[in-house]
């Protein structure tokens, strides 16, 4: 997911792209003396406004917190310029972005937005601002969704598991344990293959199985079959 939204990835051209931006630039991530690294993003956005300019120049200006964990959870927080709007110098938008690995196939994404003003201005226009930059907001998460489900159908996916593989998977397991319970408690035979015979005048010539070796066959070997592995793999 970090890969997908935080770098300069083909699938978030094409987002940003399909936002309708052009002149798109984003910078690399530069180490900072904190342990925090910035980058910088400058795009020009399309406008669906029936009045008003038709296009906005917008710069983002990212911090990658160093209480991130790569491969764990990523801490990204945001401030958005936008240009070329009316009263576009009394306000900015603040954004963090938290990715949070849940499973080694599933991430938790949440986002959080703040409307900033840096001064101030007549109460009409400030809910203006927020109205239209709380639209603007929702409208661009929506698409971001979107456009993430579409993505995600084109990978490959791996099988499901029917029944008669899962009761396979634990007929292997429980021989598994079989079989190492019963190598651990005949870790006392000195003899290394079931044809040789004990040396004590005391013990039997019976000969012994595959299972009473010190040394336990592969997982594979195993696996192949229900029955006893074949001379191959004694030993291994």
């Amino acid at each position: 997911m970090f890969q997908l939204l935080l770098t300069d990835s083909s699938f978030y051209r094409e987002f940003m792209k399909a936002r309708k931006a052009v002149n798109i630039e984003i910078g690399e991530w530069q180490p900072e003396g904190d342990g925090a690294k910035t980058r910088e993003i400058s795009y020009t956005l399309a406008l669906n406004y029936s009045f008003g300019p038709k296009f906005s120049l917008c710069v983002e200006r990212h911090r990658y917190s160093k209480q991130g964990q790569p491969g764990l959870k990523h801490i990204v927080d945001t401030e958005v310029c936008n240009g070329n709007i009316p009263y576009s110098d009394t306000f900015f938008v603040s954004c963090r972005f938290c990715l949070t690995r849940v499973a080694h196939n599933r991430t938790r994404f949440l986002s959080t937005a703040n409307i900033n003003f840096k001064k101030k201005c007549w109460g009409m226009v400030q809910n203006l601002i927020e109205r239209n930059v709380g639209d603007a907001l929702r409208t661009h998460y929506t698409h971001l969704d979107q456009y993430l489900k579409e993505y995600l159908t084109t990978l490959p996916t791996k099988p499901k598991r029917t029944h008669r593989s899962a009761s396979r998977l634990r007929r292997h397991r429980t021989q598994s344990k079989e079989a190492t319970t019963t190598t651990t408690t005949t870790t006392s035979i000195t003899w290394p293959c079931w044809w040789s015979t004990p040396t004590s005048s005391t013990s039997t010539t019976t000969p012994f199985p595959w299972w009473v070796c010190p040394s336990t066959p592969s997982i594979a070997s195993r696996s192949s079959s229900t029955t006893s592995p074949s001379p191959a793999s004694w030993g291994t």
